[in-house]
Parts: C-alpha cells; structure tokens; sequence
C-alpha cells in the first residue's frame, strides 16, 4: 500500500485489511500496517495533526477531507519564535499565512513627523489569517507582522496557489472564495468603525 502525504514524498508500508463494511452511504474500511519506521511514523503523526488543525479552522469548515489534503500540500508549516518579523512593510507580498498557534501583531511605521513610531493596527490570532493581499492583488506589503509569541504559522505561496489551480481548480477557487468572503467582511466592519469615526485610518485593516 502506497500513500503520499506531501510532493515528492510517499510512504510505503504493508498490512492487512480487518474488517470493512457500509454505514449509511458511506463505505468503511480498516487496515492494521506493519513496518512503519518511528521517523515515518512520526511524520505521519504531525501530518494528521496538522490535517485536524485546518479542519478545526471557521475558513476552512466548507472543505471536505480530501480537499484540505490538497490545501495541505500547497501549504508548508513554520515555526516562528516571539519577536520575529514575519514580513516587512513594502515588501513584495507572495504568501498568505494562518496562525495554528501564538499571536502577530499587525502594524506600520508612521511618517513624517512621526517617523519611526508604531501605527498598530490588529492582532491576529489562532484560528485567524493575514496576508491574503498577497494572493488576490500583487502589491507590495502596507504593513509590518511581528510574531508577539512563539508561534507556528501555515503559509501558502501563490506560487504553490497558481499550481493547484491547474491540477485542482475547484479548490483553489473555494480557497479564493474564502479569501475574499473574508475580506469583505474586514470591508463591513471597517465601513462601520468609519462611520462611528470618520478620522480613522482603519481602512489599512483591509491591506496587509
């Protein structure tokens, strides 16, 4: 039996099937493998993991499994220690990131008189994602994200985006999708601060 969790990278391992049988309209199987390395096994172990994190996500509740396979392997997971920059303001922006763990602060660097000084703008936290500019529109970054806490962070390239959209088109565009169903809602609430605080500079939520 072969399986492969990530490109270029496939397992494997023999056993034997134990029982099977259809509940509803769904047929189950279950097998008992044999000769799985502990390296292989603890490989797979962090790959179910990170599987049952996306599936924990709100942005990702509409995928099945199987398609968060594929947003999995687009993906890659990083750990970031407390007080790493993650991106700079007027960088070129290509990776969109979910934070499975710890917390980032969203800020700019004023100008002018102020120049040097912080402009904070949002935290983003577990569950949450920032970057999404970066897949949807080419510009550069509005705005700097600093990891406040060791963190562990999902990012996906465009590059690796533009990939699936060849090979799997209906779940880069369900990913899309969700980007900008996001997006808008970031839109409706700062349409709303705006209104209460029309000197605001909220409208920089919707570019990092």
């Amino acid at each position: 039996f072969s399986f492969s969790l990530e490109k270029r990278k496939t397992f494997n391992v023999s056993g034997i099937k134990i029982r099977g049988g259809k509940i509803g309209d769904h047929w189950n199987t279950a097998f008992r493998f044999d000769d799985i390395s502990f390296e292989d096994s603890d490989e797979i172990d962090e790959y179910t993991g990170n599987l049952i994190i996306l599936r924990g996500l709100s942005i990702f509740s509409e995928f099945q499994d199987e398609e968060l396979l594929y947003v999995l392997r687009s993906g890659k997971k990083l750990n970031v220690s407390s007080d790493a920059v993650i991106f700079f303001e007027g960088t070129a922006g290509k990776s969109l990131y979910v934070i499975f763990d710890g917390k980032v602060k969203i800020y700019k660097t004023r100008r002018a008189s102020n120049a040097g000084k912080e402009q904070f703008i949002s935290f983003i936290y577990p569950g949450e994602f920032f970057g999404e500019m970066a897949l949807l529109k080419e510009i550069p970054r509005c705005a700097t994200a600093l990891a406040v806490a060791d963190s562990v962070l999902f990012r996906i390239d465009k590059d690796s985006l533009d990939d699936l959209l060849t090979r799997r088109a209906d779940i880069a565009v369900k990913l899309y999708r969700t980007f900008i169903s996001a997006l808008i809602e970031r839109l409706q609430i700062v349409d709303h601060d705006l209104a209460d605080s029309p000197f605001t500079e909220l409208h920089m939520l919707t570019k990092f």
